[in-house]
């Protein structure tokens, strides 16, 4: 809960991840979520409960709130541990609601995972979106109140809730990649006229979008091989600021923006591309947490240009990727150019990938979220 492991960006892969390979023996998981329309479905490890959530009309949520409720009452399991996890915090009092119900009425345990520090996120969404912040933020304070054990993605995050879940269990568990879907994402396209140059994800206030456009600028000034692929979903303003500054490159004829992809269709990109780029900004929002896809790009065996962040300074060495300096462009052209060399990128590459199975395989990050569960 709440969101689909079948549909969607990263918190969706996640969640994926851990409930394809948690033990099965005895597991048993069911995946509710909220989207547009109420539907039933089983799969071979898992059951699919979606259920219409009304984003602005408050009224029309009050069925779907019962329906949730009777379906939780239905799937709980007399004399078994029942637990819901929920990736990040309740951002609504929909789910708020809904959880401290279920968790004081039905006797369900609640872990979160939360993946970002909302009380460090800027306000720049609009009302909406501010409401539903300072909302996430006060929820995040209160998790000790809501939850009985908390998951975090980063030893930030792990550091800052430890203390407010006092006796309560937390575990810092990383980011994970399928080894399984991305083994066919290492290979890469003949096309050796051409460097594509991959970014996937969000472009917030996090991603620093503005400052990777610009080294593309200055690298392809030189190297008119470059080529830049952008993938992912974009909030509204967001989406217009990424179109402006897209519309007013000088190079804006080498670069492809393919909006939101499937999940396949995401793997396909992966595999055409040469060098992948996983850039942050150097606010307190981008270094609380862990950008998902760097699992997920180490795995494909290809070179990584990363932000130098504190989080995956823990897993990674300058062997292992290619370290660039948060809002630097020139830092980010001189990485491009530095990975022009195949030879350079395959090492890099290899090094990277080898870290990624060490700590990442969604199969160790499993097998780690069931014995914390264990003790839920």
């Amino acid at each position: 809960m709440p969101i689909s492991i079948e549909s969607g960006m990263a918190g969706t892969v996640l969640l994926r991840n851990h409930a394809k390979y948690l033990p099965k023996q005895d597991v048993a998981i069911t995946n509710m979520a909220f989207d547009l329309e109420e539907k039933t479905e089983s799969r071979k490890d898992w059951t699919i409960l979606s259920y219409p959530y009304h984003s602005r009309n408050l009224l029309r949520r009050i069925p779907t709130w019962f329906q949730a409720i009777t379906a939780l009452k239905r799937i709980r399991k007399k004399n078994e541990k029942n637990i819901i996890l929920y990736y990040d915090v309740v951002h609504t009092p929909f789910f708020l609601f809904l959880i401290v119900y279920a968790r004081l009425v039905l006797k369900y345990k609640v872990v979160f995972d939360v993946v970002e520090d909302y009380m460090t996120k800027k306000r720049n969404l609009g009302l909406r979106g501010n409401l539903r912040l300072v909302f996430s933020g006060r929820a995040q304070r209160k998790l000790n109140w809501l939850g009985d054990g908390v998951i975090c993605i980063s030893a930030y995050l792990f550091n800052s809730m430890k203390p407010r879940m006092k006796s309560k269990p937390v575990l810092n568990l990383p980011i994970s990649f399928d080894p399984v879907l991305l083994a066919q994402s290492k290979k890469t396209g003949n096309d050796n006229a051409a460097i594509r140059i991959f970014y996937g994800g969000t472009f917030g206030e996090k991603d620093g979008i503005d400052y990777l456009v610009e080294a593309f600028v200055k690298a392809r000034n030189d190297h008119p091989e470059f080529t830049l692929v952008l993938t992912g979903k974009a909030s509204r303003t967001d989406h217009g600021k990424l179109m402006k500054i897209l519309n007013n490159c000088v190079h804006k004829e080498s670069i492809q923006y393919l909006g939101f992809l499937s999940y396949e269709d995401y793997l396909v990109e992966l595999s055409k591309a040469h060098i992948l780029c996983m850039t942050r900004t150097k606010s307190a929002f981008a270094n609380a947490g862990f950008p998902f896809k760097l699992g997920e790009y180490l795995a494909t065996g290809k070179a990584v240009v990363v932000s130098r962040i504190k989080e995956v300074e823990r897993y990674l060495s300058e062997q292992d990727c290619v370290f660039v300096e948060p809002e630097s462009s020139d830092d980010i052209a001189r990485a491009f150019v530095q990975l022009r060399n195949v030879n350079v990128r395959n090492e890099v590459g290899k090094n990277g990938y080898e870290k990624a199975l060490l700590y990442f395989d969604a199969r160790k990050v499993a097998l780690d979220l069931y014995h914390f569960l264990e003790t839920v």
